[in-house]
């Protein structure tokens, strides 16, 4: 729960970047908890989200970059979900 804005991570992007890169590179990047903020529902209830700090969420889309052609080529044409250029 570092509360970083891009436009601070930004400030010092490669080093940060590097910084990111060399920690998971040796296996020490641990992420953050996530922070807790509680979404209305229309029924009056209350429903938890879990919001990823900056370098997790950046973490998270070089995973999925990477992860993705490797699997998208497995999945059935058919089949559409949450995949790319394919509507639910």
């Amino acid at each position: 729960m570092d509360r970083v804005l891009v436009s601070e991570f930004q400030q010092n992007q490669r080093a940060n970047l590097e910084l990111l890169r060399l920690e998971l590179k040796r296996g020490t990047y641990q992420p953050q908890p996530l922070r807790r903020v509680m979404i209305p529902k229309a029924n009056g209830k209350l429903r938890g989200l879990g919001i990823p700090c900056l370098r997790d969420k950046i973490v998270q889309e070089a995973i999925r970059m990477a992860l993705e052609p490797i699997y998208e080529a497995e999945f059935h044409e058919h089949s559409y979900g949450f995949r790319p250029n394919r509507s639910t």
